[in-house]
């Protein structure tokens, strides 16, 4: 979420705002049946106003507020969707401590598919709880907590606590991915079901040139990724373990990007509880231990504040026909104004 601030302040306080607006046509045609042939198509429209105060300390304290309109194409005013985003922000030497329904966009970096599949980020945009982060010139580490079911009779308890981070070393850098899933019961009066316990960690390594080459993005990386995946009713325990290798490039306004894995099913009670307890890409519960994703892009324009991408994907999996990706967004970020 982009803030920008209105030039006029009293003593250390200062109103600020923000407007954020994003449309996305992402049609998929997939063959392999682990996850689903279709199209998303609609728009976000998130406005919001706060202050801001300074301490005497340096530190920046900022309280927001707004909403995120979800409009599908195609639809009435029956399938809309609006979420508050509510929280608070503290700055000081490198951390941002962030509590509330934060933006998934203040993360210092996407998180791999393997833990939060693309169309996530459409229909749920906010972690509900909190995020805490530290930067500095070498590299930054993140942790968030995300309640995303409260336990009762109709809904089960469910959360995510998840550490993210990178440590870079002139042309080389390190890091990982860490998480915790986890899925519980209804409240009483209904009867008990499967608790559930779904914990990845991926570690990770590589090369980066961004930058310092004629492409404005070059690097390859390599990841090794443990699970622990656990149904505590069943009494049932898997550890499955994969590679993961990426690859990127770009120039001028073309980008390549592949991504490649060789391994076990991630998911193995996916069938089961599906999304309810699974947000990574449905495509790691494979059989075939063997994926890959090449994604080609077109920056179409590009301003100050607009911007808009044409991304064409294949995906490729042993004894399946070859599946299709094409995915058109345009974003509008007031702050670039």
């Amino acid at each position: 979420m982009a803030i920008f601030f209105i030039t006029q302040s009293i003593d250390a306080q200062k109103f600020i705002f923000d407007l954020d607006f994003q449309t996305y046509f992402d049609n998929r045609e997939y063959h392999t049946g682990y996850s689903p042939s279709k199209t998303f198509f609609g728009m976000h429209f998130t406005p919001s106003v706060g202050l801001q105060l300074n301490d005497s300390a340096g530190g920046v304290h900022r309280l927001i507020a707004g909403a995120t309109y979800i409009q599908p194409f195609g639809t009435g005013w029956q399938d809309v969707t609006m979420l508050p985003t509510v929280f608070y922000i503290y700055l000081n030497k490198g951390f941002a401590l962030n509590f509330g329904t934060v933006p998934y966009s203040k993360m210092k970096s996407r998180l791999p598919a393997i833990f939060r599949r693309s169309s996530a980020y459409y229909s749920k945009p906010n972690i509900q709880g909190a995020l805490f982060q530290f930067q500095s010139k070498i590299g930054f580490v993140e942790f968030l907590c995300d309640w995303r079911g409260l336990q009762s009779a109709e809904t089960r308890e469910n959360f995510v606590l998840i550490i993210n981070g990178r440590a870079n070393y002139k042309w080389f850098y390190g890091g990982g991915v860490v998480q915790m899933n986890h899925l519980a019961n209804f409240g009483a009066p209904t009867p008990k079901v499967g608790v559930c316990d779904d914990a990845l960690v991926n570690p990770f390594a590589g090369v980066d040139f961004s930058g310092k080459t004629i492409f404005s993005e070059l690097y390859f990386q390599t990841g090794y990724i443990f699970g622990y995946q656990r149904d505590r009713k069943a009494d049932q325990i898997y550890t499955p373990q994969g590679l993961l290798v990426d690859f990127a490039i770009k120039w001028r306004w073309l980008s390549l990007k592949n991504n490649f894995y060789f391994g076990e099913n991630m998911f193995p009670f996916y069938q089961t509880y599906k999304s309810a307890l699974y947000w990574g890409d449905p495509m790691y519960q494979l059989t075939e231990k063997v994926f890959n994703t090449t994604d080609i892009s077109f920056v179409l324009f590009k301003r100050d504040f607009v911007s808009a991408k044409f991304s064409w994907q294949f995906q490729a999996v042993p004894g399946h026909q070859l599946g299709h990706r094409q995915l058109l967004t345009l974003n509008f970020d007031l702050e670039k104004l």
